[in-house]
């Protein structure tokens, strides 16, 4: 089983600056499938913006039905020779992950996913015991540009399998990581 700092490591290692996705989706798709999750990639596009690849994986079909929101895009890293560490290395130093995208939110995504698994794993590879239950992510390339291609239009596509929480991991303001559930 994937462990969190592995997938984030694997997550920070793809420079998806919006709109590239460089392989971020396909990383995550690999696990997830891995696992048992039905895996769907939508292209969403709008005129006059870039296409971009979206995720959207589920295992169980009933509800209660929790969503896992993220996204995979990072914002340009600017001058390089800056970084104390390459800005896509993944290095881990001093208990650090370094990397664009390690607090947001590759690392918040690879934490979901790995506790994903966890659950999984205990509860015989089903959302709940009885077999009722669903968990889903719901993983975009498009938030750190205008956001257009995205989670609107992944939450307006999935109308039908509309969750009964999601959760949401943020970064904070001082650069600890905070998960943020709401209730639908």
């Amino acid at each position: 089983m994937a462990d969190a700092l592995s997938i984030a490591r694997d997550l920070v290692r793809c420079p998806s600056v919006t709109p590239a996705d460089a392989g971020a989706l396909g990383v995550i798709e690999s696990i997830l499938k891995g696992a048992g999750f039905e895996v769907h990639r939508v292209m969403f596009s709008e005129a006059g913006t870039a296409d971009i690849d979206n995720l959207y994986a589920r295992i169980g079909n009933t509800a209660p039905h929790i969503t896992f929101a993220g996204h995979t895009d990072v914002v340009p890293p600017g001058d390089e020779t800056a970084w104390s560490h390459g800005a896509f290395s993944g290095d881990v130093s001093d208990g650090f992950l370094y990397g664009r995208g390690a607090v947001d939110m590759k690392g918040g995504i690879a934490c979901s996913v790995a506790a994903a698994l966890q659950y999984l794993a205990a509860h015989g590879g089903k959302p709940r015991q009885d077999g009722a239950g669903s968990i889903s992510f719901l993983i975009t390339g498009d938030e750190e540009d205008i956001a257009v291609n995205g989670t609107i239009k992944g939450v307006a596509s999935l109308s039908i399998v509309r969750p009964t929480n999601a959760v949401i991991p943020k970064r904070m303001a001082c650069g600890g990581a905070s998960m943020a559930m709401r209730t639908l």
